[in-house]
């Protein structure tokens, strides 16, 4: 019986042709079967939300496009945010569903909305927006709603938003957020007052 001595027992085996062994090989393999996955599941991404390419997706931040359906109290405020590429063309249209609702056990409320965004060089920037009939805006650049807004009933806000014109200084490069703000008053409150409705 031939000895086998324990040095030829710690040789890594490797392929009669020069190749690399088995164990590297399996290495191979596996680094290739994960970035096929990694590159179908950016493909994935991309065809679920073209207008933001793989972006991942945070909580409380939501891509353009994506429905929105807020709940507020009768006298309090509630914003969602909105993000996409600067790469967009200036006054690009998205349908963008906004929606907001007065949680059952509050009282009857007045409501204002209003949408912006921050450009490049922190200046505001108001958001062309497509609302539904139910709304007028005012001079100070908030969207009224002109009935109340009473507990269980949602009151559909946008339609379609766009992106800023090209007088606003936005970078391809960077991601800008838009931010939909919602306010709410008690309906037997002073709201015209508080909110300085008569001077608009």
């Amino acid at each position: 019986m031939r000895k086998v001595e324990k040095q030829e027992l710690e040789k890594p085996e490797v392929a009669n042709n020069g190749g690399i062994s088995k164990q590297k090989e399996g290495w191979y393999i596996f680094f290739v079967v994960l970035l096929s996955v990694l590159f179908l599941a950016s493909i994935g991404l991309f065809l679920k939300n073209p207008l933001v390419p793989n972006a991942p997706e945070h909580t409380g931040l939501k891509p353009l496009g994506t429905d929105m359906q807020l709940t507020i109290t009768d006298n309090g405020s509630i914003s969602q945010t909105l993000y996409f590429y600067g790469s967009l063309l200036p006054n690009f249209g998205v349908n963008q569903l906004a929606s907001v609702s007065l949680k059952p056990t509050e009282r009857d409320a007045k409501l204002r909305a209003k949408a912006f965004l921050y450009d490049e060089y922190n200046n505001l920037v108001s958001i062309p927006l497509e609302t539904t009939t139910e709304w007028a805006k005012k001079n100070d650049g908030y969207y009224y709603y002109n009935d109340t807004l009473t507990p269980n009933l949602t009151v559909q806000f946008i339609k379609k938003i766009s992106t800023p014109t090209e007088d606003a200084k936005l970078s391809s490069n960077n991601i800008y957020l838009i931010i939909i703000t919602f306010e709410t008053l008690p309906a037997d409150s002073n709201f015209e007052s508080i909110w300085k409705i008569e001077n608009l």
